[in-house]
């Protein structure tokens, strides 16, 4: 705690500069269960650092030395993509019982973070090295495979992704911009949650093929209203008659809430967001369409 107060201090940033590597590694590292507050605390203290310490030179440092590549390696380990050089440590979390812990999203929150402030700098380096890392398969790996709360979390993340600069801003930047939807790879992500989660979608690929709607097409709004109306009276029907309903999607969370909710987040940040996300994804039209479909009263 003393450390996060200490990084409100502008000047911290550069004291701070010989241990960032080991800080950093630490948000996204393996800990036995009695070791997750240091997890906790290391995230919390980056998080202030992005805040209110992080400078143009920290952000090439930090880039420089490919911190963003070894942090995405270390949540590659955590989640079991890949296995440590040296194997797993005995009694430290990995896989499945790290997500448990909330280890995953630990380590989410602060890469995201640290890459989103550092946006502020007139910079994408961090951007870049993100995706270069494979950040977003790995993001995407685990909302697929992370359970409640922590993947509504870790979808919360996604406007903050989304709103980071996609190309080199001009020299005449302006800070108000990083609240516009520029990041086409985070979009992607978004729309594929999307097609594993909407009742609708999953029903109108089953019968085409695995092919998805083109809403701009003749006749394909009048299909779908009707394709909706009927899955509807299904599910009801099912339900009704005590039959197990089996789930659309394989979260084990309710993904069509997170992701409408961080949806209306990215809309709420920036009005040209509307045009840009809808135009190109057509979320909330599908969430519409597809409102018969949802028997949870909270979703709808």
């Amino acid at each position: 705690r003393l450390l996060c107060v200490l990084c409100k201090d502008t000047s911290v940033g550069e004291q701070l500069r010989p241990h960032l590597f080991g800080l950093l590694a630490l948000s996204g590292a393996s800990y036995p269960p009695s070791g997750v507050h240091v997890a906790t605390a290391a995230s919390q203290v980056i998080s202030s650092l992005a805040d209110y310490c992080l400078t143009r030179q920290l952000v090439w440092f930090i880039h420089d030395r490919k911190m963003i590549l070894h942090m995405t390696d270390d949540i590659k380990e955590l989640t079991g993509l890949t296995t440590a050089a040296g194997g797993a440590v005995p009694m430290c979390l990995t896989g499945y019982d790290a997500e448990k812990a909330g280890l995953w999203l630990i380590a989410f929150q602060t890469v995201v973070r640290l890459i989103s402030a550092s946006c502020r700098f007139n910079t994408i380096d961090l951007v870049k090295d993100f995706e270069a890392a494979g950040g977003y398969e790995v993001l995407k790996y685990a909302v697929d495979h992370s359970t409640s709360p922590h993947g509504v979390k870790l979808v919360e993340l996604l406007p903050d992704l989304i709103c980071c600069p996609a190309r080199q801003p001009e020299e005449s930047f302006d800070e108000s911009n990083l609240k516009v939807a520029a990041n086409v790879r985070p979009m992607q992500l978004q729309e594929d949650m999307l097609h594993k989660s909407s009742p609708l979608l999953k029903e109108f690929q089953e019968e085409h093929a695995g092919k998805m709607p083109n809403l701009t097409s003749e006749g394909t709004l009048r299909t779908l209203s009707f394709m909706s109306i009927q899955k509807a009276a299904r599910l009801r029907n099912n339900e009704h008659q005590g039959g197990d309903l089996q789930p659309d999607h394989k979260f084990r969370f309710d993904m069509p809430s997170a992701l409408l909710q961080a949806t209306l987040q990215v809309f709420a940040d920036h009005p040209d967001n509307y045009s840009i996300i809808e135009g190109r994804q057509h979320i909330l039209s599908y969430y519409l369409l597809s409102f018969p479909c949802y028997l949870d009263g909270w979703t709808k």
